[in-house]
């Protein structure tokens, strides 16, 4: 009994021996990534480059790809779409006690080798605040946050 046990034991395990997860399954010749200047086409001027930055300094901090200037193996192209800053929630009086930030980037991840997307969407984050206590830059930060995170999820991470 004991023996058909350890049998067991060894081939439910067998499988987990040979399984790695590097974090990334993107195509193997993909070793650098170009993150071009963010396009804008808001009135809100700045938020380009603050997500550029965002999205810059999450790729290198992964250590998945190596962030060069130009021509590298897969572009990292963005363009902001929409920024909305709107109300959200309302005291009894009916007084605004919070506004949410929205902005929605278009996201394409190309490999330039192959010349095709391998991620194509459009993405929105958003961000609330109370302006009571905070201003829309914390609105901002939260939006930039999350389309940050969903870009690093949908181009690297979630391969």
């Amino acid at each position: 009994m004991r023996n058909l046990l350890i049998v067991l034991c060894c081939v439910a395990f067998s499988g987990c021996i040979r399984y790695s997860f590097t974090g990334s399954t993107l195509p193997s010749h993909i070793k650098t990534v170009s993150i071009p200047l963010v396009e804008n086409t808001t009135a809100e001027i700045g938020i380009e480059e603050k997500l550029r930055d965002q999205v810059y300094n999450a790729y290198t901090g992964l250590n998945v790809l190596s962030v060069v200037q130009d021509n590298g193996d897969a572009d990292l192209r963005i363009r902001v779409i929409v920024y909305a800053n709107v109300p959200d929630e309302y005291d009894a009086s009916g007084n605004v006690k919070t506004y949410k930030v929205t902005i929605t980037a278009q996201v394409a991840f190309v490999d330039t080798k192959e010349n095709k997307a391998i991620f194509e969407d459009t993405i929105t984050g958003s961000g609330i605040y109370d302006h009571r206590t905070e201003n829309v830059d914390t609105g901002i930060g939260i939006a930039l946050g999350m389309l940050k995170e969903s870009i690093i999820n949908n181009t690297v991470s979630g391969w």
